[in-house]
């Protein structure tokens, strides 16, 4: 038998987006369950997901589509990735300047 602290460390740590408490029953409200995902592209971006409501008294089952929109901020990678490329895309003079913290042109 596991012990309470345990249960309670796996409960914590496998945590996820994909936990019942951000799907909601469009007809009920109540929390529903992702019972499956089918990609509809292959950057793995948009997606229908196919859910069932957890309240015993609706049970509907339903698809909800996933799409991402935008990023807040960009990934680190790719920061550095455009500042290496606008920098490459300078000459030597400007990138001279610009490391004096005098700003080009």
């Amino acid at each position: 038998m596991l012990g309470s602290s345990f249960v309670k460390f796996y409960k914590r740590t496998t945590h996820s987006i994909w936990s019942t408490d951000i799907i909601n029953c469009p007809h009920c409200l109540q929390k529903a369950r992702i019972a499956s995902r089918n990609n509809l592209n292959n950057e793995k971006t948009i997606a229908d997901l196919y859910c069932q409501c957890l309240n015993k008294d609706c049970a509907a089952t339903f698809v909800m589509m996933l799409g991402f929109k935008h990023n807040i901020n960009p990934p680190a990678k790719s920061t550095a990735q455009l500042a290496q490329n606008l920098l490459n895309s300078l000459s030597k003079q400007e990138r001279a300047a610009l490391f004096e913290g005098k700003i080009p042109g």
